[in-house]
């Protein structure tokens, strides 16, 4: 059963895609001293990356 459609994991990627790991797809990253890291893979964004500039 854990491949099937999952409508709010959908809607999450839509409404918060930076929140997101580019790499391995983990939800949520997490914030760490002005950038992001993801704690399944340690990718770590670069500083700014992925915060909306409104």
């Amino acid at each position: 059963m854990s491949d099937a459609f999952d409508p709010y994991a959908e809607m999450v990627k839509e409404r918060a895609p930076e929140l997101f790991c580019e790499v391995c797809g983990h939800y949520p990253i997490e914030p760490v001293h002005g950038h992001f890291a993801c704690p399944a893979c340690k990718n770590i964004t670069k500083c700014c990356e992925g915060i909306p500039q409104d």
